[in-house]
């Protein structure tokens, strides 16, 4: 069994002393040298916000500790390009699979922005075509997970949105088809795949769920007050080989 770390929405110095308080509390002897960023670790596109929170991310995890990253919508498109070149701690998944070994664990990460259900006003009126991207991207998503299972021992789906309904409990109703994805939840029990995390929900009162197969972390830091610890146990995934053939 693998212990990774998973959090969200740090929100450059918004907050930054929350996020230091919880790498205190970090046992760095029982985890295997991995945290995820799910997204909204910067402030509105402020792209050097993120450094205070890489620096004290490694000096409380080591700085052997690997770092993987997707975009939350604060990571503005147009300063995607800066993250990655100013970044190089971090391994950014934009709709992507990343098979990593783990403590002799081969994690599949399947890593994306996500998608809603409704578009923003602000989305609508400024990102064309916004509905075909995120139809698009729900398609993409279940390739990457079918694909991880063939190849990995576990799969892991991390988003910035909501992949469910059910960890928006606390935000208010009408909003959450403008926080989360249920066609991306229609996936999930689908592909069943075991462990999926997302952040963007700071008032979840339910930050926990499970998914037909799959348990769902909301990760988000103002939602925990903490940051979430998960076990992963390596378990052979076959139940899709004959179907993907």
């Amino acid at each position: 069994m693998v212990s990774i770390l998973a959090v969200s929405d740090v929100h450059g110095a918004k907050y930054y002393n929350l996020y230091l308080e919880a790498l205190k509390k970090i046992s760095v002897e029982n985890f295997g040298n991995l945290i995820i960023f799910g997204g909204d670790m910067v402030y509105k596109g402020n792209v050097e916000s993120l450094r205070p929170i890489v620096k004290v991310t490694l000096e409380c995890l080591g700085k052997e500790v690997k770092i993987l990253s997707v975009f939350g919508n604060e990571e503005y498109d147009d300063v995607k390009k800066r993250l990655i070149d100013e970044y190089p701690e971090i391994t950014w998944l934009d709709d992507e699979l990343l098979i990593l070994e783990v403590d002799d664990v081969r994690i599949g990460f399947v890593g994306t922005r996500g998608c809603l259900d409704r578009p923003t006003k602000w989305q609508r009126k400024n990102i064309p075509g916004i509905e075909e991207i995120y139809s698009s991207r729900v398609k993409k998503v279940e390739f990457l997970l079918k694909k991880s299972l063939s190849s990995a021992d576990t799969t892991v789906l991390v988003s910035h949105y909501s992949v469910t309904y059910l960890t928006l409990l606390g935000e208010p109703r009408y909003a959450w088809p403008e926080m989360g994805s249920r066609r991306l939840e229609k996936v999930l029990l689908k592909v069943g795949i075991p462990l999926a995390f997302h952040g963007h929900a700071h008032n979840s009162k339910k930050t926990e769920v499970v998914l037909g197969k799959t348990k769902v972390y909301n990760i988000a830091l103002p939602a925990r007050k903490s940051i979430t610890t998960i076990n992963i146990e390596k378990i052979k995934q076959t139940s899709l080989l004959s179907f993907m053939r």
